[in-house]
């Protein structure tokens, strides 16, 4: 008898862990499926014939997630080639609805340069994932890449 009192606990456990481990697991995915995901689609970067030693950067922003945020913002950044900051933009309350933007940077030395757009820079919206938010390209002036 005691054998299968015994038996009929472990089955019992081991029934009642699985369930609860498979709850955990919907309860988790069930999480981070309505959150939006911002991402920069598109990168460029316009030599302005204009204005010559300016170049013009073209972003777009897309949200990849499921839930629908109407608003972020966008920060941008001119790098050396080491990865230092040399100059930054700021875009905020960008409208998802058109997403696109663009913003002028001044590049006077003949060298290599990277322009990083980061969505949601300053992380204010709680997001599905919060690594793929941002998008460098580098680009030379005056010397090839």
């Amino acid at each position: 008898m005691k054998k299968i009192v015994l038996l009929f606990l472990a089955i019992f456990c081991l029934v009642v862990a699985s369930e609860a481990k498979t709850t955990v697991t919907t309860t988790t995915l069930k999480a981070t499926k309505n959150k939006p995901d911002l991402v920069v689609s598109d990168l460029k970067v316009i030599p302005a014939k204009i204005q010559p030693n300016k170049v013009i950067v073209v972003y777009q922003l897309k949200n990849i997630g499921v839930s629908n945020n109407q608003k972020t913002n966008v920060q941008l950044q001119l790098l050396d080639e080491q990865g230092n900051v040399i100059d930054t933009r700021t875009v905020n309350q960008i409208d998802l609805g058109a997403p696109k933007g663009s913003a002028t940077f001044s590049v006077r030395d003949k060298k290599r340069y990277t322009i990083k757009a980061t969505a949601d820079y300053n992380n204010f919206i709680r997001e599905t994932d919060e690594t793929n938010n941002s998008r460098n390209l580098s680009f030379g002036v005056g010397i090839k890449l």
